[in-house]
């Protein structure tokens, strides 16, 4: 396979601090993907961004540095919170570097995550 990377040179500084670069991809209502060999630089919260109820996601082989966050299952206000924003996500030998707050963050009722040598 070949690697694609996406580099999101778009930091600016804004009240003092860091803006983050934006998100790549946004799921919202995704389901059935694989997504492999991605390299991210200088991406924002969510090199992954679940916005809507998504299910059976795979993602495998990606790298990451500089990142906010490099899985993000946001906030979705039009989504209630009983409601699960990612069923069924396996990610695989992912690894991210320079990360701001972590590697993955689940919210919602998200269930049925496998997280399988990552770092």
């Amino acid at each position: 396979p070949m690697w694609t990377q996406r580099d999101d040179t778009h930091r600016t500084k804004a009240k003092g601090g860091p803006q983050w670069g934006s998100r790549i991809f946004l799921l919202r209502g995704a389901r059935n993907l694989l997504f492999s060999h991605f390299a991210f630089q200088n991406v924002g919260n969510g090199a992954f961004c679940f916005e809507a109820p998504s299910r059976d996601i795979a993602i495998e082989d990606c790298t990451g540095t500089n990142l906010y966050r490099f899985i993000e299952a946001a906030n979705a206000p039009s989504v209630p919170l009983d409601v699960a924003l990612v069923t069924g996500l396996t990610v695989r030998r992912c690894r991210a570097e320079i990360y701001e707050r972590s590697f993955a963050r689940f919210r919602h009722a998200s269930h049925t995550v496998l997280l399988e040598d990552c770092e």
